[in-house]
Order: C-alpha cells, then sequence, then structure tokens
C-alpha cells in the first residue's frame, strides 16, 4: 500500500501581486452585468444621443448646416447635461445592487474568507459601475471631440479648442466618481436593490426640491447648493467657462461633491467589514 507525502509543499506556480486582487472582482461584475440582455440594450440605447450629436456636428462642419448654434465649449457642456439621464438609469441599473445583494446573500465571508482585503472589495465595485458610468457619460463626449477635430478641415478648430480636453476629462470623471461612490455607499446600507434604487432617485429628487422651495421663500440662491443637481449644472458651467445663471460660487458646489464622496467612503468604511469566521 502506497504512503503519499502529506507533509507542506510549497507553491510552485506564478505568484500575483496583490494590487491586483481587486479586478478580479471587477472583472467579475462586469461580465455579470453584460450577461443581462436588458442591461446591454439600456447601454445601446445611452448611446443614442452621441449619434445624433455626432450627425449634427458633421452636418455643421462639413456640410456648412445652419443649426442655430456653434461647436465650441457650450455645446460640449450640452453633450454631458444630454448624458446625465442615460447616466442615472445606468447608475441605478448597475449599482443599486452592488453591495446590497451579496448582504442579502450574506456572502461577504465567502469574500474575505479568501485573500481579499476591505480595500480590494470596495475598490473591485467601485470599478465596476465606474466603467459603466465612463461608458455612458464621459466617452461619448470625448469622442464627439475626437470627431471634431477629425473630420474638421485644418487645424482651425483644434487650435481655438484644444483647451476642452481638460474640461471634459474634469468635469467627466468627477461625475463619474462622485455618482459611483455615492451609489455604492447607498448599496451598502441596505440587503435590497430595489430599496438602494428608490433611495438614490429620492435624495435626487428631494435634494432639488427642498433646494428650489428655500430659494423662493427665501429669495436667496445660495440654498440651490443643497441640490446635487444643481451643484452639477453650477460645476459645468465654471468647468467649461460659462456664464452661470446659479449665484452659488463653484468653489461651495465643489466642496458639496466633496461631503458626498467623503460620506460614502465613510459609509463603506462602516459597514464592508471582514467577519472572522469562528469554528
Amino acid at each position: 500500500m502506497p504512503i503519499y507525502d502529506l507533509s507542506y509543499r510549497h507553491w510552485e506556480g506564478p505568484l500575483h501581486g496583490a494590487e491586483r486582487r481587486w479586478l478580479v472582482i471587477a472583472e467579475a461584475g462586469i461580465r455579470l452585468l453584460l450577461s443581462y440582455k436588458k442591461f446591454v440594450f439600456l447601454l445601446m440605447l445611452s448611446w443614442v444621443p452621441f449619434f445624433v450629436q455626432a450627425f449634427l456636428l458633421y452636418m455643421i462642419m462639413v456640410k456648412g448646416a445652419s443649426m442655430g448654434f456653434e461647436i465650441g465649449a457650450a455645446f460640449f457642456q450640452n453633450a454631458f447635461a444630454v448624458q446625465m439621464f442615460p447616466l442615472v438609469l445606468v447608475t441605478i441599473y448597475a449599482g443599486s445592487g452592488l453591495i446590497s445583494s451579496d448582504l442579502a446573500a450574506n456572502a461577504l465571508p465567502l469574500y474575505f474568507a479568501r485573500p481579499i482585503t476591505r480595500r480590494d472589495y470596495i475598490l473591485g465595485k467601485l470599478a465596476v459601475i465606474g466603467f459603466f458610468l465612463t461608458l455612458v457619460f464621459l466617452l461619448p463626449v470625448l469622442l464627439l471631440f475626437v470627431f471634431a477635430v477629425g473630420v474638421s478641415s485644418d487645424l482651425a478648430f483644434l487650435k481655438a479648442n484644444f483647451w476642452l480636453i481638460l474640461p471634459i476629462l474634469a468635469y467627466g470623471l468627477l461625475v463619474v466618481a462622485m455618482t459611483s461612490l455615492f451609489i455604492v455607499g447607498l448599496s451598502s446600507t441596505s440587503r435590497s436593490g430595489r430599496v438602494v434604487g428608490v433611495a438614490f432617485i429620492a435624495v435626487t429628487l428631494f435634494s432639488t426640491m427642498i433646494g428650489n422651495l428655500l430659494n423662493l421663500v427665501l429669495r436667496n440662491h445660495q440654498v440651490l447648493a443643497l441640490s446635487l443637481g444643481h451643484n452639477l449644472v453650477r460645476l459645468s458651467d465654471f468647468f467649461f467657462m460659462q456664464e452661470s445663471g446659479l449665484r452659488i460660487h463653484p468653489m461651495v458646489s465643489l466642496a458639496v461633491a466633496g461631503l458626498v464622496m467623503a460620506w460614502s467612503l465613510w459609509t463603506l468604511n462602516r459597514r464592508i467589514r471582514p467577519v472572522e469566521v469562528v469554528a
């Protein structure tokens, strides 16, 4: 009867750095969402405004058509405004259940029973929603700018508007980061993705309603800083150097965005904790 060596053996396979562990969670989450036909259809619909605006851009810059507006800072700022609705839909669909589904299934102990830290888990979840929000919010506007440069007959457009690449990236990344953190933070507070989705809509709409109501009563535009939507509009005006009808200091709006992200990180740090399993 053979006797097998049951002593400890060193691992002889390839070693992977700890900095890549969050990518496993991110990849699994992205693949799962892409397996849903309804979500893929939603992503496709989110790109319809891009093709419409690309057509208008082509008609103006190549065919010389008169549309009543020029291709400049205001055009790309408006492109972001158009993508806000797809941003909200994708946020609710893809982000509401990122953590709440794990809480409902008591899956956190399974994650942390492996060599995965809280940082890996949170980064992985943020990467999932961040990927899709970048896909439907930042990338369409960025490609519009690249398309405008490509169809222009000379370098005049690029020379006059090269600076727009900075506000496009800055504003797009800020909105993606804030929205991603906020929905993931909310997702960690409930076991129900539906509750999280309703909470996201409620906070967004309620803050706007409160801001508008206080503005009507107090006749003070500064109270609009309580509205997440108005703050995003003010930051958009600031980044694209457009005259704003909102008398909110851009630094106040930036501080509000920072507070939202800080609350989200604090909530994630408090709610997501490795669970020690005792035999």
